[in-house]
């Protein structure tokens, strides 16, 4: 499951945690059951977790908003991390885990999810004043 940690107003910090049957933390993820999520190379101001889903060979996608510190608008991500709940190395444009979007518009807020169909796929759904992007696993 992922969600926010709100520390302040304009400081928050998405986290994705993984359960066992009985509801206590996996400490085989991350050695902790959760991670925080810090986006590679982004000096965040917020980062909102709003989708996750476990693909087939068990590493977990988590979709996202952020927005730069001293910079307008928002933008979208995905950062893929393996069973054990580490950053995917081999995922990403910069092979550092994440995908990222670029910001579209002050007014554009991103809308995200993670689906899957006949094959692992996630989609980053911007308002229609920017172009849909997916991402092929």
């Amino acid at each position: 499951m992922v969600s926010t940690i709100v520390y302040a107003f304009d400081d928050t910090q998405g986290i994705a945690i993984r359960l066992n049957p009985d509801g206590s933390l996996d400490k085989s993820f991350n050695d902790s059951g959760y991670v925080l999520i810090d986006l590679p190379g982004v000096e965040r101001r917020t980062n909102h977790a709003l989708g996750v889903t476990v693909q087939e060979n068990g590493k977990v996608l988590v979709c996202g908003s952020f927005a730069h510190v001293g910079v307008p608008g928002v933008d979208a991500y995905v950062i893929r991390y393996d069973r054990s709940g580490r950053i995917d190395a081999q995922f990403g444009d910069d092979r550092n885990g994440v995908v990222k979007t670029h910001t579209c518009d002050s007014r554009a807020c991103a809308q995200i999810g993670c689906a899957r169909k006949n094959a692992p796929s996630a989609w980053l759904q911007r308002s229609a004043i920017c172009l849909d992007q997916t991402i092929e696993l």
